[in-house]
């Protein structure tokens, strides 16, 4: 079989606006801010969130050390391959992987042999302790002793209350960010003006009378300057690597 040198994925955003982009062996980086080779319009994506490559043929999705994960059909994963049918999750942008530029034989390479994956269930098909435990009820004691001490589940209730615990807070912290960072640049857009304002009574007297008077002369020009300041911040704080200016003072 002909080895596979490029796979695409499609990857759609919170507003319903997709993508297919290309990927090879060399990496397809993806996040919120110019570095990253795809840039999406997605808040609660990292400036660089993950990663998407080809290795021997399969495609893979890697973590980028993002603030909010990668979840691969609503499972949270480090690196993890993709077959036809599964979804890549970063903040509320999808990732998959397009079949319709597959062959019939590289579309039979790249779908999971099995049928929960297909359905977009589960990831890792694990045998539960309950369905452990009934296997080795009626078999020699050694078996029920590996039952016993078997650590696969031991804390398993203590980190999903604690991860339900550390993800109400994210999004606590995530408000707050955004908070501040509106409130920075609401500040930079009427902070010149304002202070032009405060600091001539007449000025002051005259937007009392007349509010149409911001729009002209000096004034006009001291608002166009903040419009185009505000923007400009905004740009760079949403582009930062580390997060916007909020999320570096609420470490998130």
């Amino acid at each position: 079989m002909e080895k596979t040198l490029k796979l695409y994925i499609t990857i759609t955003d919170a507003s319903g606006k997709k993508k297919t982009v290309p990927v090879t062996t060399l990496p397809t980086t993806i996040g919120r801010s110019k570095r990253s080779k795809v840039q999406v319009n997605d808040e609660l994506c990292s400036g660089l969130h993950c990663k998407a490559f080809v290795e021997n043929d399969c495609l893979f999705v890697e973590d980028c050390e993002s603030k909010n994960g990668v979840f691969l059909n609503e499972i949270k994963v480090k690196k993890q391959r993709l077959y036809i049918g599964d979804e890549i999750r970063i903040g509320t942008t999808k990732i998959k992987l397009e079949d319709t530029k597959l062959d019939n034989e590289q579309i039979k390479r790249h779908t999971s042999s099995h049928s929960n994956r297909r359905n977009g269930s589960i990831t890792l098909e694990l045998e539960t302790f309950q369905e452990t435990k009934r296997k080795t009820q009626n078999k020699a004691k050694k078996q029920k002793e590996y039952v016993k001490n078997a650590k696969l589940y031991e804390g398993v209730a203590e980190d999903a209350d604690n991860n339900r615990k550390a993800a109400k807070k994210l999004v606590i912290l995530e408000k707050l960010a955004i908070v501040l960072d509106l409130a920075i640049g609401l500040g930079i857009l009427i902070g010149p003006f304002a202070y032009k304002m405060s600091s001539e009574k007449k000025l002051m007297a005259k937007l009392m009378k007349d509010p149409t008077q911001i729009i002209v002369g000096e004034n006009l020009f001291y608002l166009i300057g903040s419009v185009v300041a505000a923007i400009v911040f905004f740009n760079w704080n949403r582009s930062r690597e580390k997060g916007t200016i909020g999320e570096t003072i609420f470490k998130i």
